[in-house]
C-alpha cells in the first residue's frame, strides 16, 4: 500500500534529477502544446505509477497511452489561457490539505514523506498546489465541453442493443436497507465529565503546557491528534457552523472555550488565517453512553421492532415517528450509499463491499423483510448511535438490463458521448494551438490523424 501510494504522490511531486533511461534524459521536453511542456521524467513518473497499479498495457503501447492522456491535459490548460479560466485559491487550498494529510497518514508520518522525497513540507505543499491547480482547471475546461450533452432513454437502449451479447456489462449483488437510529441519550453527568476535562485542559494549555503535546495526548480525532490536532487550511464553509465561528473569532495562537458540535466538545486554537482558509487545532473529546443508557436506547429500539413485528405499526411510520438520523427520516428509513468511489454514491443501493462491518454482519443473517435485532454502531460523524435494519430490497449478479439497471446503462452511455464531444472539441482545438512532438515520440499510432499536421 505505501509502495502504491508513493507513486501516485510522484504523479504531484516528480523529480528534477536527471536520470537515464531507454536513452532517454529524462527531463527533456518532448512535446509543446500552446505555452505548455510535457517533460519526459513526468511522463515516465506517470509510466511507473501504472505499472505499480498493474495497468493491462506495457512498454510502448502503456507509454503512448500516457502520452496521449498528457497532451489533452495540456491541451486544456492552453484553451483555458485563451478562455481565462481559473480557479479559486481556496479550493485549490482545501483540496491540497485534505490530500496531503492523507498522504501523511498512509506514509506513517510528515517526516518520513520529506525524507522519501528529500524536500521539506512546504516544497513539496507548493508543488502540490501547483499540479492540483492544472488539474482542477482541465476539469472545468472538460465540464465546459460536457456541460450540454445529454441522452435520451431511447438513445440509451438503441446504444444498448448495439452491445456484443458477451460484452454485456455483469452487475453485482446489491442490497437496498431501512434503519431506525436513536442517538443514546447522555446522562448529565456524563456531559459534564467531558467538560470538565477539558476545562482542566484549556487551563494547562493558558498556563503554558503545548496545545499540539495534549491534542496528541488527549483528542478523540485520531487522523488530526497524530499531527498535533491541525486540520489544515479549510474554507469557513466546510466546517460545522458551531466550530466556524468559534474558530474565525480567534486570534493566532488564541484558544477558544469549549465548542459543541454533532461530533462532540472541542477546545480550538487558531493557527493561521490567509482570506476565507484558516488553519486550526483542535482537541474533541466525546461522551460515551454508560450501560444504563446503552440498555435503555436498545431496549426502546427492541420495542420500535416489537410493535413492527406484531403489524402495530409500519416501517416507514416508525422511522418517522422515531428515527433520530436526520438524512433518512423522511426518505422511509433508506440508507443513503456515501461511499464516493461506489458508483451508487448518492443513492440507496449498496454492494455488499460497501456495507460497514456492523452493517455487513447484520446483514448477512437478516431475510428481506425481517427487523434486526438493535446493535450499536457509529454514524459518518463518528458519534455512537444504535439501529434496527431491515432489507427492503436486493438483487442478485445478473447482466445488465434496461428495464432493471436503466440509470447504470445511462451513466455509461453519456460518459461514451461525452468522450465523443470531448474528441471533437481536441480535433477543433489542436487547429488552434502550435503543437511540437519529439521524434522519440512520434512512433505512436494516435499522433498520426490528430496530433501531427
Amino acid at each position: 500500500m505505501i509502495r502504491k501510494l508513493l507513486f501516485i504522490f510522484t504523479l504531484f511531486i516528480c523529480s528534477t534529477s536527471a536520470l537515464s533511461a531507454q536513452g532517454y534524459i529524462l527531463d527533456q521536453i518532448v512535446a509543446v502544446v500552446g505555452g505548455e511542456m510535457i517533460k519526459q521524467s513526468d511522463l515516465e513518473d506517470l509510466y511507473l505509477q501504472a505499472r505499480a497499479e498493474n495497468s493491462s498495457s506495457t512498454g510502448d503501447e502503456l507509454r503512448c497511452i500516457i502520452f496521449e492522456n498528457t497532451l489533452t491535459n495540456k491541451l486544456f490548460l492552453a484553451q483555458a489561457k485563451v478562455d481565462s479560466i481559473e480557479v479559486e485559491s481556496s479550493q485549490v487550498e482545501m483540496q491540497m490539505n485534505q490530500r496531503l494529510q492523507y498522504y501523511i497518514e498512509t506514509i506513517g508520518s510528515q517526516e518520513k514523506l520529506e525524507a522519501y522525497f528529500k524536500k521539506n513540507i512546504q516544497t513539496i505543499r507548493e508543488d502540490l498546489r501547483k499540479a492540483l491547480t492544472e488539474e482542477m482547471i482541465t476539469n472545468q475546461v472538460r465540464n465546459k465541453i460536457v456541460e450540454k450533452v445529454q441522452v435520451t432513454p431511447t438513445e440509451v437502449r438503441q446504444w444498448f442493443k448495439k452491445i456484443p451479447k458477451d460484452s454485456i456489462p455483469l452487475i453485482p449483488a446489491k442490497i437496498q436497507i431501512a434503519e431506525i437510529a436513536i442517538y443514546p441519550p447522555f446522562a448529565e453527568k456524563t456531559v459534564s465529565a467531558v467538560k470538565d476535562r477539558l476545562l482542566a485542559l484549556r487551563k494547562r494549555i493558558l498556563d503554558g503546557d503545548r496545545f499540539a503535546s495534549l491534542a496528541v495526548m488527549y483528542s478523540e480525532d485520531i487522523q488530526s491528534a497524530t499531527r498535533g490536532g491541525e486540520i489544515g487550511f479549510a474554507n469557513k464553509g466546510t466546517l460545522d457552523p458551531a466550530y466556524a465561528k468559534a474558530a474565525w473569532s480567534l486570534k493566532p495562537n488564541e484558544v477558544s472555550r469549549i465548542v459543541e458540535d454533532p461530533s462532540g466538545y472541542h477546545l480550538i486554537q487558531m493557527i493561521e488565517k490567509r482570506g476565507d482558509l484558516a488553519n486550526t487545532r483542535h482537541i474533541l473529546l466525546k461522551p460515551k453512553p454508560d450501560a444504563e443508557e446503552t440498555g435503555k436506547a436498545m431496549a426502546r429500539l427492541d420495542s420500535i421492532a416489537g410493535y413492527i413485528r406484531n403489524d402495530s405499526i409500519s416501517f416507514s411510520t416508525a422511522t418517522r415517528l422515531f428515527s433520530e438520523e436526520k438524512n433518512t427520516r423522511f426518505n422511509e428509513g433508506l440508507m443513503i450509499n456515501q461511499i464516493e468511489s461506489s458508483p451508487d454514491y448518492g443513492g440507496t443501493w449498496f454492494e455488499m463491499k460497501d456495507l460497514s462491518e456492523a452493517e455487513l454482519k447484520i446483514v448477512r443473517n437478516l431475510k428481506p423483510g425481517e427487523i434486526s435485532a438493535p446493535y450499536e454502531t457509529v454514524d459518518d460523524k463518528g458519534k455512537t448511535i444504535y439501529k434496527i435494519i431491515k432489507i427492503v430490497n436486493q438483487s442478485e449478479p445478473h447482466h445488465a438490463d434496461p428495464d432493471l439497471d436503466y440509470a447504470y446503462l445511462e451513466s455509461i452511455c453519456k460518459r461514451e458521448k461525452d468522450n465523443t464531444a470531448v474528441r471533437e472539441w481536441i480535433l477543433e482545438k489542436i487547429k488552434a494551438h502550435y503543437i511540437r512532438i519529439d521524434e522519440s515520440y512520434r512512433q505512436c499510432s494516435f499522433l498520426e490523424n490528430v496530433w501531427l499536421k
